[in-house]
């Protein structure tokens, strides 16, 4: 058995701000700890060229560049360290089908070298190639994994493609993401966090600006089947700031 995991959103916070020290899932950790003592570490790094090129994302932060993603490495190989469980190896996709092939070339060089001096202790390989992001399974199977755990869908695909069990983690954000916004059909839900900085205001039904900076985050979705046999979806619908309170302040609660 060679157990794998993903780890933006998985082991660590997602949607993260670089440069800050990362939110740890410690549970997750300590459940990988009673199935093993060894583990694989596979993800897609594809915002690191985004970083390299000196973009800007739309919420005004940075992308992270190739420091940034190993500085976040440190702090996982020393909680995973410190539950006994080691990282053996590594796999780092870093394209991107939005970015050019020198700034995925620049990456990866950066990369190495930081790799090779941090973490000379673990099997680690860099791919620079489409076929080796994930949903597609070269990474697992390189590595031959029989179990993964992820966070998206993404993920479950490259376990369904490569044959093996895959453990669904519900998406970490240390704790960024704590406040349900509301709850209803996975439409409605999706129209909220598409819209971004609005939100259904419950005593007049209508669109109101709330907090343009809030991020937000569909969760526990799931499937059902009504009396007449039609199916719908429900799911919550959760966001990094308490948005009721902040409706309240502004008089439209």
């Amino acid at each position: 058995m060679r157990i794998a995991s993903d780890i933006d959103g998985t082991l660590l916070d997602y949607d993260y701000i670089p440069g800050e020290i990362p939110a740890i899932n410690w549970p997750l950790i300590r459940q990988l700890r009673e199935r093993t003592d060894r583990i694989v570490l596979i993800t897609n790094q594809g915002g690191l060229p985004f970083g390299v090129q000196g973009s800007v994302r739309k919420d005004g932060r940075r992308y992270p560049e190739p420091e940034d993603f190993v500085e976040r490495l440190g702090y996982l190989v020393e909680a995973l360290k410190v539950e006994g469980v080691r990282v053996t190896h590594l796999q780092v996709c870093v394209f991107h089908p939005k970015v050019t092939i020198e700034a995925v070339g620049q990456v990866a060089s950066r990369l190495a070298q930081l790799l090779y001096v941090q973490h000379d202790r673990i099997n680690w390989m860099i791919r620079t190639g489409k076929e080796w992001r994930k949903p597609h399974p070269n990474m697992l199977n390189f590595v031959e994994a029989t179990i993964y755990y992820g966070d998206s869908d993404e993920d479950e695909q490259a376990t369904q493609a490569a044959g093996i069990e895959f453990v669904r983690v519900e998406r970490f954000f240390g704790g960024k993401m704590s406040f349900k916004v509301s709850c209803g059909s996975l439409d409605t839900m999706q129209l909220i966090a598409e819209r971004g900085y609005k939100k259904l205001n419950p005593r007049s039904h209508k669109w109101q600006v709330v907090d343009k900076n809030a991020i937000y985050e569909i969760r526990n979705v799931q499937h059902f089947v009504d009396d007449e046999g039609q199916p719908y979806t429900c799911a919550d619908l959760y966001a990094d700031r308490n948005l009721d309170e902040i409706a309240k302040a502004k008089g439209l609660l």
